[in-house]
């Protein structure tokens, strides 16, 4: 009798009786796993860096912790991205030797954030040797969107990694000293974005509607540039970090800093002397001293880049780069490694 009430009642209503009971049980199910999303992002407070309180949605991976401003992105794309940035951190940490301090204002149990935030001081922005970089909204749904669409990767996030990592340590031995800009530090960013993109086997977006290679090759013009020039010396380019304008690089969208210069003297660097010349700078930066004046940052630059190479690269320097050289320098790269390699 229950039985043709229930088969009487689908006929007047024009469904089964057992779909209703089958997505019933689905909703059920869907909200219980919506439910457990929702425990795992639930919101957050951030503080940006210009002192803002912003309510964000946490992302995490193992060493990172993207902040979006939206919860609806999808979780296993973003979880690809942050496994991949993972790898690029983990590049830094070996080439540096040590992770970036905490952050002051943001305590995300020791993972870096990535936040979203409207203004910050750039397209992206790395606090120097501390944990914390932020992303203008855009940007970041440029990157997820490469991603998904071709498994490509923007160059921001990495580049910004660079500035978390330069560490108290590399400022103490490498930055100069009394000047009101940091064309070093800024120059290992734009150095290390290539090699930690490469070590983490990540397809470069493209960089201002141009294939990413087209901008490494303009960094590499910088150098080009600069020796075409015999007026230009380190000391008026990267001391007071300045460059001369290049006439054609509005038209092509590729206008750069100063910094890139110093870029382009470590990107062939590492170009002549293989993928081990990082490490091996970098090893040597770790045992070489404190510097109390800009020419000891100079001369640890030229100690570390002749380690990176193991050879005596002090006429490539002062020769042919225009570098100045303290006579102490060139003792302990001739003691060292003999006589100058010839360029």
């Amino acid at each position: 009798m229950q039985r043709n009430r229930l088969h009487e009642l689908e006929e007047k209503l024009h469904f089964h009786i057992s779909s209703v009971i089958v997505v019933g049980l689905m909703s059920c199910l869907t909200v219980g796993i919506y439910g457990l999303w929702m425990q795992n992002h639930q919101s957050l407070n951030y503080m940006s860096f210009q002192g803002e309180t912003l309510q964000r949605y946490p992302y995490k991976s193992r060493n990172l912790v993207l902040l979006a401003d939206d919860r609806h992105f999808d979780p296993k794309t973003i979880a690809e991205i942050l496994a991949i940035l993972d790898r690029a951190y983990g590049y830094y940490l070996q080439i540096t030797g040590t992770i970036p301090q905490p952050s002051p204002m943001n305590n995300h149990n020791g993972l870096l954030p990535i936040a979203v935030v409207q203004e910050t001081c750039g397209a992206g922005c790395g606090t120097l040797g501390i944990n914390g970089i932020e992303i203008q909204p855009q940007y970041l749904d440029e990157l997820y969107l490469a991603y998904q669409q071709s498994g490509t990767l923007h160059h921001l996030i990495f580049y910004e990694l660079g500035h978390n990592f330069w560490n108290t340590e590399l400022q103490q031995k490498l930055d100069y000293h009394n000047v009101d800009h940091k064309v070093v530090a800024e120059g290992f960013a734009l150095f290390m974005q290539f090699q930690a993109m490469h070590a983490a086997n990540v397809t470069p977006a493209p960089f201002r509607g141009l294939p990413f290679q087209h901008y490494r090759n303009e960094i590499r013009r910088y150098l080009n540039l600069y020796l075409a020039d015999s007026t230009l010396t380190w000391e008026n380019t990267l001391q007071v970090y300045a460059f001369p304008e290049i006439s054609d690089c509005y038209g092509r969208q590729l206008c750069l800093s100063p910094a890139n210069l110093l870029a382009a003297f470590w990107l062939d660097l590492r170009d002549r002397y293989g993928d081990e010349f990082t490490q091996r700078f970098f090893w040597e930066v770790r045992r070489l001293p404190k510097t109390r004046t800009t020419q000891d940052a100079v001369d640890n630059f030229v100690l570390a880049a002749s380690a990176g190479a193991d050879r005596n690269l002090s006429n490539l320097f002062s020769q042919t780069w225009r570098w100045p050289l303290s006579t102490q320098a060139r003792h302990q790269l001739q003691q060292r490694y003999g006589n100058p390699v010839s360029d």
